[in-house]
């Protein structure tokens, strides 16, 4: 289920930061689904141990954030490398 989540929050990700398009899409997308998973699963677990309900919508916003995050991440270490 989280994996399905983190592709379309990887997706949209690389939407937002304007990353889609360009040669490294797969690269964006991977990584995106990568900081998805992490984050989404982080802030479900933060959140269950302080009481909260409705845990889906607040994994998916943490999984869209830690998308975001980790594209943006790896394009400020990547263009510090070339």
């Amino acid at each position: 289920m989280w994996v399905v989540v983190a592709v379309a929050t990887g997706w949209l990700a690389t939407r937002f930061m304007g990353t889609f398009a360009r040669p490294t899409a797969l690269t964006n997308i991977s990584v995106a689904i990568i900081g998805g998973i992490g984050a989404g699963l982080a802030t479900r677990g933060v959140l269950a141990n302080l009481g909260y309900e409705n845990l889906g919508i607040a994994g998916i916003a943490g999984a869209l954030l830690g998308s975001c995050l980790l594209i943006f991440a790896w394009q400020a270490l990547s263009r510090r490398q070339v």
